[in-house]
């Protein structure tokens, strides 16, 4: 890595310090020894590859700065080491929130995702909340002694057991959503499941401030449209990648504290008062055909929420506008989608585990290397009387 910084011929040379306490374990068959940054703008793929590596696939306190000082070529000076111990733990405080009622195996397969993930020193805390069902089962118990059982090293694990039946959508708003502990919350259904890399993924974009706006409420893992057809512009200034749309994000949300705090807030006011978040027919997409078949589902008020204060969340996808769009799917999160208030038997569609097994240091090179920007696209406008993309 540094011979091939060092030996570079350009008009302009740099002095290159680098801070470091310890390596991080990279994947098997990755190294530092040139193949990982391929020629081309070499500095700053070189820089911001090794940036991502040492800042995010941390295990232990490991890394500080690089810094880049243009110097004269002629200059004499040897780069520059030092070991001023230093620690990498200000990354995204994350709350996670699972929800299960009566599917154990699938719980089990959720939770075994995220202990699998890489957090870096993070410290990420669980909350398991197994609801009552609706009719007398044992596998409502099998849940709890799953939760109870699983060991979760990351941060601290609570669980807890509803005694009256609350539904899907009350599971959502009743979670945490006031707390000076964390700043994004994260809401996952029993029926997820999650690449190792989601976290680095998540920390990648804080980082490069693509959620930054005031508008952007979440993130979603999940790729791609779902219902709403985001008609992006894929013009050269915005990420090729990423994307702003009012679609809720059902599978795999990463909120914004503060956010998730004032939506509820809403959702408490909307039903003190006995509506129902119903919009105009002409962009109702099935949200308000949700609604009024009594489905217990909460992305209908997602999406009149984010109508009525003009939010977004941001999506992500590695085909919408990428020219040169990798072959493999790259998948931060799969729903399963089996049998509940979602689907009526289990959807084989966009779930195949194997999304979510890529070498995520392959993607961030293709990322860096091709200079994508990371601002999203943004959401141009609601389109009238369009209909949902899968039925």
């Amino acid at each position: 890595f540094f011979r091939d910084l060092t030996g570079a011929t350009s008009a302009q040379s740099f002095t290159v310090k680098l801070e470091v306490i310890a390596m991080p374990s990279l994947p098997h068959g990755h190294n530092f020894r040139g193949g990982l940054v391929p020629r081309g703008n070499w500095f700053r793929r070189a820089c911001a590859v090794a940036g991502m590596l040492c800042g995010v696939f941390l295990t232990t306190r490991i890394f500080t700065t690089i810094e880049a000082v243009p110097r004269d070529i002629s200059a004499t000076k040897p780069v520059l080491f030092s070991s001023l111990e230093s620690s990498l733990c200000d990354l995204p405080s994350l709350q996670i929130i699972v929800l299960t009622a009566t599917r154990p195996d699938s719980l089990q397969r959720l939770l075994l995702s995220l202990a699998a993930a890489e957090y870096g020193c993070a410290t990420i805390d669980l909350q398991i909340n197994v609801d009552m069902p609706s009719h007398h089962t044992d596998y409502s118990a099998r849940c709890v002694e799953v939760a109870a059982a699983f060991s979760w090293t990351h941060g601290r694990k609570v669980v807890y057991r509803r005694l009256l039946h609350a539904g899907l959508s009350n599971s959502w708003f009743e979670v945490p959503y006031i707390t000076d502990a964390h700043e994004f919350i994260a809401i996952f259904e029993d029926d997820m499941e999650f690449s190792r890399h989601f976290y680095k993924f998540f920390s990648l974009l804080v980082r490069e401030k693509s959620l930054s706006s005031s508008d952007v409420s979440a993130l979603c893992l999940h790729p791609n449209d779902w219902e709403v057809q985001t008609d992006s512009a894929c013009r050269g200034e915005f990420s090729s990648f990423l994307y702003l749309s009012p679609e809720p994000c059902n599978w795999g949300p990463i909120w914004k504290y503060d956010h998730w705090r004032r939506y509820i807030e809403w959702v408490f006011s909307m039903k003190l008062e006995g509506q129902l978040p119903l919009v105009e027919d002409s962009f109702a997409y099935n949200y308000n055909k949700y609604l009024l078949e009594g489905k217990d589902v909460q992305s209908s008020w997602v999406w009149r929420y984010n109508f009525d204060f003009r939010k977004t969340q941001l999506r992500y996808s590695f085909t919408k506008c990428m020219r040169d769009a990798p072959t493999e799917k790259y998948y931060f999160a799969i729903n399963h989608k089996e049998a509940g208030e979602h689907f009526k038997t289990k959807l084989d569609l966009q779930n195949d585990p194997r999304s979510l097994r890529f070498d995520f240091v392959e993607v961030l090179d293709k990322l860096y290397s091709r200079r994508d920007s990371f601002s999203p696209a943004p959401f141009s406008r609601y389109a009238k009387n369009a209909k949902s993309l899968h039925g």
